[in-house]
């Protein structure tokens, strides 16, 4: 009896765990994404200094990510910083920015050129993200996509 008392303890305890490494995960994960969101929004403000469309040949990224990589380490090369423009660009409201999903599944969804398309990308893989264990953003929507294709041809 003592063994099944300190087994239920044990797993109230587990769960305790589990439940708030989760809680912070979703935090970390929401204050990264508007992070890179706004990293994005300033790179094309400072881009293209109040004008309709940016002025090339700046140099800003690489000069950015060479003093942010010395201040922060890894994860500010000049790839992922263009991925942050990319995302401020492809989301331009913030609002519409779902914190159920990763950097990761966003990264995936920026290869999708369809604005319709990855919309319908980013709203299946909330639907799978809700339903289970899932793999990238972009396989997930494809399995859902490929399912269910004659009712989803309108986004492509």
């Amino acid at each position: 009896m003592a063994e099944l008392q300190t087994q239920k303890f044990y797993q109230e305890i587990r769960q305790l765990i589990e439940q708030n490494r989760r809680r912070a995960y979703k935090v970390v994960n929401a204050a990264m994404l508007h992070t890179y969101w706004n990293i994005g929004r300033m790179i094309v403000e400072e881009e293209q200094e109040g004008a309709a469309k940016a002025v090339y040949g700046k140099n800003l990224i690489p000069s950015l990510s060479k003093q942010l990589t010395k201040d922060f380490g890894k994860g500010f090369n000049t790839t992922n910083l263009k991925y942050m423009r990319q995302f401020y660009l492809s989301f331009p409201n913030s609002h519409a920015v779902r914190d159920e999903l990763t950097w990761t599944h966003y990264r995936l969804l920026l290869k999708v050129q369809n604005h319709r398309a990855r919309s319908f990308y980013t709203d299946a893989r909330l639907v799978l993200s809700t339903t289970g264990p899932a793999g990238s953003a972009y396989t997930d929507a494809r399995l859902v996509f490929v399912k269910q294709k004659p009712s989803v041809r309108q986004y492509t």
